[in-house]
């Protein structure tokens, strides 16, 4: 329904000041959020997810869509770490994805690494966004976003396995991801957020501009 009516819903992201490439994202969760509303047994449906059992760090970006990778990992039996991407104004999607109780949230402060560190330390996956504004980067200008190489050392450092992941909305109205893993062991001269970088651009993000 989205697609056969792009031209009408495009404006929704245009009075939000969303790029031409975001509006499906703002208007897939316009419905969801709908959705849960008048049909509390609803939950979006989203296909499965690869990534490796056991400590790994699944390096993501803000689409989102974060709500259902964190879902999917669960679903798939795996102990899940988010460092915290929830806030107040994200509650009705909270409510909408039915997050397990057993997703644990690390608070971004000072002391998030510690948390993220011990919590690899006992063989969960820790999902992070490593990608924040420019602060004088207005969210209606071509799309500039800067990528933290905070996690990846962390995976350096701690042993754990990588993955880089990106959910989108498949033709079909499911969550869907692309992942890649990489190859063990992580070396030290390796600067993998660029590696990111390169998955994210073939991926489809593209049309960000990256910046380290």
């Amino acid at each position: 329904m989205i697609e056969d009516n792009s031209e009408r819903f495009k404006i929704r992201a245009e009075l939000s000041g969303m790029t031409e490439r975001s509006w499906r994202i703002l208007v897939y969760f316009d419905f969801i959020i709908y959705l849960a509303r008048i049909r509390p047994d609803f939950s979006p449906p989203m296909r499965g997810i690869d990534a490796p059992v056991g400590a790994t760090v699944v390096a993501t970006v803000h689409t989102g869509l974060e709500i259902g990778t964190a879902k999917a990992l669960a679903e798939k039996g795996r102990k899940v770490s988010v460092i915290r991407w929830f806030n107040a104004r994200n509650s009705p999607r909270r409510a909408a994805f039915k997050l397990p109780e057993s997703i644990e949230a690390i608070e971004a402060d000072a002391n998030s690494l510690i948390h993220a560190r011990r919590s690899l330390a006992e063989g969960r996956t820790l999902l992070a966004d490593c990608d924040y504004p420019l602060p004088d980067n207005p969210r209606s200008a071509e799309s500039v976003r800067v990528i933290s190489n905070a996690i990846f050392e962390l995976a350096k450092r701690s042993g754990a396995k990588l993955c880089f992941v990106l959910p989108y909305i498949d033709k079909h109205g499911l969550i869907a991801f692309k992942s890649e893993t990489v190859p063990l062991p992580l070396r030290p001269g390796v600067e993998y957020r660029k590696l990111f970088v390169e998955f994210l651009t073939r991926s489809g993000m593209d049309w960000i501009a990256w910046r380290f």
